[in-house]
């Protein structure tokens, strides 16, 4: 495809682009994200991920990605260890931009969802 220009790519060829994911791929947003799961409890940012899973898809299938059994058993050794706390944020916090990468999932929608988690904390 070296010198070919996207124009010229049929539907089928070309690269699904994500403005979601790159409207909210900058250094603040990042933060912020990161900000509003580590406020949530270990619990409440699990079940965050839960729904944002259920609002995923692969493509026009009925994929859908799940939560590792080892998120699973972090999150509840979060409820009592910190540093497994800052863990689970992080694993969150990169299966988060790894789902919007790879699933067919609306970013405003999953940002919003957690917006409403961390409002209830």
């Amino acid at each position: 495809m070296k010198g070919t220009r996207l124009d010229d790519i049929s539907p089928i060829q070309k690269p699904a682009y994500k403005p979601g994911v790159i409207q909210h791929d900058n250094l603040d947003d990042r933060r912020e994200v990161y900000h509003q799961l580590s406020k949530l409890p270990p619990q409440k940012r699990l079940a965050w991920l839960e729904w944002a899973c259920r609002n995923a898809t692969l493509g026009k299938s009925s994929v859908r990605p799940i939560v590792a059994a080892k998120t699973r058993q972090l999150a509840e050794l979060a409820r009592w260890d910190s540093s497994a706390d800052v863990r689970l944020t992080m694993e969150i916090f990169f299966d988060l931009w790894q789902m919007t990468i790879n699933y067919c999932v609306d970013m405003d929608l999953l940002l919003r969802g957690l917006e409403r988690h961390a409002r209830r904390g």
